[in-house]
């Protein structure tokens, strides 16, 4: 899907401390794609149609499609119903650890089962996983990692379509950065023993640059983004789908930003 960081912007540029530090300024045309791909996708089609009309009739023949045709001729999977309905239920995992055991129950498959169809799905680009991030890399990968969708108007709460929009924005970003030898960068969720978390970090060179905190409306500092930032020492941001937020916070020696999701993210090129 198109992101509003890379329509807003055709140069790319390393992300740099100055800009994590500055609180944007307002994007009206950010603000106006974002909408758009708020209730259409960025997926090219509907995107630029533009109406949940034809967002709807794309969706269903893109899902059905990916799934029935491409992936079952590419793996010659016998329980395609079965996989259509893991898809599904996967859609209400956004948001929080995915936890393979839990699905193969409700569908009465094996753990492995899931696994690699979820796996399959990522190949197929429907969804990408991120994993919490920990010193010890070894320790992450065993944890539970978090689901999002490139199709993220499939999500029917807004919450957390708007935390999985965050995502797909990152996830392009990082991407790319990588991609264009910029370093070697990686996106992560934070999460401690309390169960605390923080939706996203970016790391560069497997060292933590900056930490975002999603809140679809919750304009108020997050107690988590202030506690996690204390333990790492890199900038925080804030967003929020609200528009015409844009602020400074500090936290002791080191700065919070709290801003309009689309406004921040055009600048994230």
């Amino acid at each position: 899907p198109f992101t509003v960081g890379e329509i807003s912007s055709s140069t790319i540029r390393q992300v740099d401390t100055e800009m994590l530090l500055e609180v944007p300024e307002q994007n009206p045309v950010a603000r106006d794609l974002w909408e758009t791909m708020f209730q259409v996708s960025g997926f090219p089609e509907p995107f630029l149609k533009g109406t949940q009309l034809k967002y709807r009739r794309w969706a269903r023949t893109y899902h059905s499609q990916v799934i029935r045709d491409d992936i079952r001729n590419e793996f010659a999977v016998r329980q395609i119903d079965t996989m259509e309905a893991l898809y599904a239920l996967i859609t209400n995992c956004v948001g929080s650890p995915f936890s393979a055991s839990n699905q193969a129950k409700t569908l009465k498959i094996s753990h492995n089962t899931v696994f690699s169809w979820k796996t399959v799905f990522e190949h197929f680009f429907l969804l990408f996983e991120l994993r919490p991030y920990s010193k010890r890399i070894s320790r992450s990968l065993v944890k539970e990692p978090k689901i999002y969708f490139y199709d993220y108007c499939r999500i029917q709460d807004e919450s957390l379509r708007f935390e999985n929009m965050v995502a797909v924005e990152l996830k392009r970003a990082v991407t790319l950065w990588t991609d264009f030898g910029l370093g070697e960068y990686q996106l992560w969720y934070l999460r401690n023993k309390e169960r605390q978390e923080v939706d996203f970090l970016v790391t560069e060179n497997a060292q933590p640059l900056f930490m975002v905190e999603a809140k679809y409306s919750d304009v108020a500092v997050s107690p988590n983004l202030i506690k996690f930032q204390n333990a790492l020492g890199v900038p925080a941001i804030q967003l929020v789908h609200q528009q015409n937020v844009a602020r400074k916070i500090k936290n002791e020696k080191n700065v919070i930003i709290i801003a309009s999701a689309a406004d921040w993210l055009a600048g994230l090129n």
